[in-house]
């Protein structure tokens, strides 16, 4: 088999981020990080994102990092974008919720950012979320 026919097969295998650069017209532009997602920020803790799950209370206050969260309380799933590979960390900007990965931020949800450095759309400033949470989102 040619190396050519073998870099076919592996581009067909991998996200078309990993391999945009090589082939080209690729449009996705996927922020992939390998190796351990970093923790997700819960208050003033850190939560390992493979044992622990962020979890506040009903007016998305007291934040704790548990086994599991229990209603009313919510979940807060992702604190920055590399939480979500290939999909956005979203957040309501109006009734808090929790965060959660999903195919795209859309109606009152914003895309939640990593408070650290604007990871936000040109024109869009990354700064506490108003709808509490404790997160960070993309605003005008």
């Amino acid at each position: 088999m040619s190396s050519d026919a073998v870099f076919l097969v592996i581009a067909r295998l991998v996200p078309c981020a990993l391999v945009a650069c090589t082939l080209g017209g690729c449009t996705e532009d996927w922020d992939f990080t390998f190796g351990d997602p970093p923790p997700i920020t819960c208050g003033g803790d850190e939560c390992d994102v493979a044992t622990e799950l962020c979890c506040v209370d009903e007016m998305g206050e007291n934040p704790s990092c548990r086994a599991s969260c229990e209603a009313p309380g919510f979940t807060i799933a992702c604190s920055q974008p590399a939480h979500c590979p290939g999909e956005a960390c979203c957040a309501s900007t109006t009734d808090f919720d929790g965060s959660a990965c999903k195919v795209s931020c859309m109606g009152t949800d914003a895309d939640v950012c990593s408070g650290t450095e604007n990871t936000c759309e040109e024109g869009l400033t990354c700064a506490p979320n108003d709808g509490g949470g404790g997160v960070f989102v993309c605003i005008e």
